[in-house]
């Protein structure tokens, strides 16, 4: 007694509410979309980072692979850009399964419109990255390398 429900109720008790929950969810559709578009540009801005940081990830790998050391080159020299190579495969990889995800639930135009803020954010933050952010960075290193150069030894 007690394991099964009285005679002419549903097994899973929960199925009445389930059915009631679906009602409101649609009836608060179009407040949900919203939230799942703040969620969807969110996640493609961070996808358009990731790549930011992997096109200079793949530089850096470059230059450390260019770096004439003495000898032959060490494995451990290549241990951080692999780390990091890894890192920003895993963030990317989470963030296009949430971005699938949205896609699934709210519909796949959400993930149209992630692809097109991915282009767009990785465009407008190429064109930051490589006007006033480079030219800021550029103006610090500079800055130091003055004054290591006039600062007596």
């Amino acid at each position: 007694m007690g394991l099964l429900p009285p005679r002419g109720e549903p097994r899973d008790r929960n199925v009445a509410a389930t059915a009631s929950s679906r009602r409101c969810a649609s009836d608060t559709a179009p407040r949900l979309a919203g939230v799942d578009v703040v969620f969807v540009v969110g996640l493609a801005i961070e996808v358009a980072g990731a790549a930011l940081l992997a096109a200079g990830q793949i530089r850096l790998v470059d230059r450390t692979t260019a770096t004439r050391e003495p000898g032959a080159p060490r494995r451990e020299a290549h241990q951080e850009s692999a780390r990091f190579t890894v890192g920003f495969a895993l963030l990317a990889a989470g963030v296009i399964v949430q971005l699938v995800g949205y896609a699934v639930d709210g519909g796949w135009w959400l993930l149209g419109l992630a692809i097109g803020v991915i282009v767009l954010a990785a465009a407008v933050g190429r064109v930051i990255a490589d006007a006033p952010v480079t030219s800021w960075l550029h103006r610090q290193a500079v800055e130091y390398w003055e004054n290591e150069q006039a600062s007596p030894d």
